[in-house]
């Protein structure tokens, strides 16, 4: 609040400081951009060093009068340092704060009564501004003063590129192109017009940098599409036929205003031709497509090897030859058209139902083939599903085109056909796919390595070496079309991701398990081909037990002595107890993924909810066969957080659900399967021992032999037995089997005794001691209370343990 002499509201004798709610401690430019952005206009911004020196004046007085080094404490460079790294916060701020300003009074915000209402008090500060043209004015002024002081260009990058040129291309397209389009609309009378653009405040150029000031697409619910993921069918189409209005709108104001479309064209400048004639980005491209082609040959046929081989020739002269002389129809292009330059508005925020896009930077525009756009936006942003129907896609564009051209009074559609466009398209799409290749690599490099040009060029570089970054996530650049992307792998999984990797591999695991169970020779085919990782290798064990020290230092001062002697005896029993789990495994065995790190799994994530919907296990290098549990523990301790090892009993038992009901789907017994193998195991010991006191003590083997009796068939009339059984299950099957099998059938009961005498008197093989009654009521089985099953459960080996209480 001021204080004044009389009636002159321009002179102030003294003032005060209110509400001081959100003091805290920050930069002193805090208070002085939020002050000045919000309070100063055009003029007084002019005067912006004096006041900045008169506030450091004022600042440097009163800590000397205090008693401090004012020049050590906060000298005038460190306050302009602090302007340029914290004037942003009084930039946003007035943004804000002069929209409550410029409303109507009746509109201001009333937090109170928001609050009472249990209402969102941000919802309270959506208002209509009454005069919108004093308020763009006043934010024009602000953004301009900032954007002039502490937007700092590299002179190199001005000097040595066509930067400059490719701004100031962009402020004509805003102040010369969209005004006419706009205008010729609007006489034209049309519907549905193209407005796909940012509202553009106005721009601004001087010697050293260029300003458009556009308006705020994310407060009227425009957001970016995550560009790791191909687009939607929806939003494809939505382009798609913004773009056929756009090209449009060029043909007719051509045909209808020849001379005054013409000037306009004469301003632009191709861009595009001046950085190939200015640089060697044409090497880029070619090394781009190279590094493409031995990423994916493996994948590809012998024929498209080839081709793309080709492709690889044709860089320089897609880039030169083709691109500069288009001699079909020609537009006012966008230029720029991958993912991230288009912003979309979703319906009722389901991010399936898109309404509206706005087209954003211009930079690139000029006057070329319209197929030039199309292609560049449908190879950089759509799906693998979506390609497949590129003719409907294509023909959507066509329609759009066409359709809006006679809308603005044209019939130059009558005389360009589909078929004419179609021919244009495989003409220059080329162009398209080479464009799309750079942003799809760039979207796949890390963070760290996006090229900086500016520091580029001011190494003494030309700009072109900027792009020559490596493609670090390879995977995800050849699954980007599937729309799957890469967990952070510095960051545990969520509880969703861990569920859903534990799931895929209860599945996977069941799929061994039913195999072998019902079709052994071919499973046992599949593991005669699998290479075996040998985890005893020295090198192997010399990594891991290096491991576990550094593991153990690491922790040693923040565990107890108990836990502390079980890590150093895991260490040093490491040998060993590898060496075991190869040579005496007899638990379950399946075919196992092996490299069960985070960055080994690809997860598709569903845009409204945003929870991972599908996950791809990548990298089988190691796959073996091996305990379930070798999968399980890696991925588990890999990459599961502290709070889901707390329950880590539920995030078991959902991977034995999920397996033993991908079990029970192929056709196998999760249960009977246990008791099964329980049984098969329990056999193979059993014989050994036959094998081995045959061998080793053949005089007492050969006593055990002579005190068996012999079990005579012909003695209870077995042969009757058996004959009348194979007659009635012939006769029960006769209806349900083939000729063929009924004939084996038929033989078999009818070669009964030669066969039987052919087992009892002139078998030649393998001989043991057998069971010899081996049906389902001679077995009992120890049953794990905790989960239903027989002892030992998934995580242990067959112990043998001593007989206990039966069960039906």
């Amino acid at each position: 609040m001021f204080k004044y002499e009389g009636d002159d509201k321009t002179k102030p004798t003294d003032m005060r400081f209110l509400d001081f709610q959100i003091v805290r401690v920050a930069s002193p430019v805090i208070d002085l951009s939020y002050f000045l952005y919000c309070c100063a206009d055009k003029q007084v911004l002019k005067d912006f060093d004096f006041i900045l020196q008169a506030y450091h004046s004022s600042l440097t007085d009163f800590l000397t009068e205090l008693g401090c080094d004012a020049e050590a404490v906060f000298p005038f460079k460190k306050l302009k340092e602090h302007w340029k790294q914290y004037g942003k916060y009084g930039l946003i701020i007035s943004l804000f704060l002069l929209k409550i300003s410029l409303c109507d009074s009746n509109e201001a915000p009333d937090l109170m009564e928001t609050a009472e209402k249990g209402e969102d008090f941000t919802e309270s500060f959506k208002l209509k501004i009454q005069n919108e043209d004093v308020y763009n004015e006043r934010i024009k002024n602000v953004y301009l003063h900032f954007a002039e002081k502490f937007f700092k260009p590299s002179e190199a990058l001005r000097e040595s590129t066509v930067i400059q040129d490719i701004f100031l291309n962009e402020i004509y397209v805003y102040d010369k192109i969209f005004p006419l389009f706009q205008k010729f609309q609007t006489d034209k009378g049309v519907d549905d017009s193209f407005q796909s653009v940012p509202r553009c405040y106005g721009t601004f150029t001087s010697k050293s940098r260029e300003v458009v000031i556009l308006e705020n697409l994310k407060s009227k619910g425009y957001e970016l599409w995550t560009y790791k993921k191909p687009l939607t069918r929806n939003h494809i189409n939505l382009v798609v036929k913004e773009y056929g209005k756009l090209h449009a709108i060029s043909v007719a104001l051509k045909e209808q205003q020849p001379e005054q479309f013409q000037k306009v064209i004469d301003g632009y400048v191709d861009i595009w031709t001046k950085f190939v004639e200015t640089s060697d980005i044409s090497s880029v491209f070619e090394k781009l497509v190279k590094e493409i082609y031995d990423l994916l040959k493996s994948e590809m046929s012998e024929q498209d090897s080839q081709k793309w081989l080709s492709f690889q020739r044709q860089v320089r002269f897609v880039m030169t030859d083709l691109a500069q002389n288009v001699d079909g129809l020609k537009v006012v292009t966008h230029g720029d058209c991958w993912n991230n330059n288009f912003m979309y508005q979703h319906t009722n925020d389901n991010k399936d139902l898109v309404s509206k896009v706005a087209i954003l930077d211009w930079q690139n525009s000029k006057y070329s083939s319209p197929v030039f756009d199309l292609s560049y936006f449908l190879f950089s942003c759509i799906s693998d599903e979506d390609i497949d129907d590129m003719d409907t896609i294509l023909e959507d564009y066509y329609k759009s085109f066409t359709g809006f051209l006679k809308r603005l009074g044209s019939n130059f559609g009558n005389e360009y056909s589909l078929e004419r466009f179609l021919e244009e398209w495989r003409k220059y799409s080329k162009n398209g796919i080479l464009q799309a290749l750079l942003p799809l690599k760039l979207s796949f490099s890390e963070e760290d390595d996006i090229p900086d040009i500016a520091k580029t060029v001011e190494s003494g570089q030309d700009v072109a070496k900027a792009f020559l970054v490596d493609i670090k996530n390879k995977t995800g650049f050849k699954n980007r079309k599937s729309g799957y992307a890469l967990w952070e792998k510095r960051t545990p999984m969520t509880r969703k991701h861990i569920t859903m990797v534990v799931e895929a591999y209860g599945k996977f695991h069941a799929i061994s398990v039913a195999m072998k169970d019902q079709k052994p020779e071919k499973f046992q085919q599949l593991l005669d081909s699998l290479e075996k990782f040998e985890a005893n290798h020295p090198h192997i064990q010399h990594l891991f037990r290096r491991t576990l020290e550094e593991v153990y230092d690491l922790l040693k001062d923040e565990l107890n002595e108990d836990i502390l002697q079980k890590w150093k005896n895991l260490k040093d029993n490491l040998e060993s107890d590898t060496h075991k789990v190869k040579e005496n495994f007899s638990g379950l065995q399946v075919i196992t993924h092996g490299d069960c790190w985070n960055n080994n799994f690809m997860f598709y994530v569903d845009d409204e909810t945003n929870l991972p919907t599908k996950v791809s296990i990548l990298d089988w290098q190691l796959s073996k066969l091996s305990s379930p549990i070798y999968d399980l523990s890696y991925f588990l301790f890999a990459c599961i957080s502290e709070d889901d090892l707390k329950d880590f009993d539920a995030v078991l038992q959902t991977y034995y659900e999920s397996f033993s009901n991908h079990l029970r789907k192929m056709g196998s017994d999760p249960e009977a399967l246990k008791h099964i193998n329980m049984v098969v195991e329990a056999y193979g010991k059993f014989h050994a021992i036959s094998v081995a006191m045959k061998d080793q003590e053949p005089e007492k083997y050969q006593q055990l032999i002579d005190s068996f009796k012999t079990f005579s068939e012909n003695g209870i009339n077995v042969k009757r037995l058996f004959g009348k059984t194979l007659e009635e299950v012939y006769n029960l099957l006769k209806g349900e089997l083939n000729e063929d099998i009924l004939d084996k059938w038929g033989n078999f009961k009818g070669n009964l005794e030669s066969g039987l005498e052919e087992v009892r008197e002139n078998f030649s093989g393998l001989q043991v001691i057998t069971h010899g009654d081996c049906w389902n009521n001679n077995f009992m089985f120890h049953i794990d209370v905790r989960c239903v099953v027989p002892e030992p459960d998934l995580a242990r080996g067959n112990q043998g343990e001593s007989p206990g209480a039966s069960t039906n």
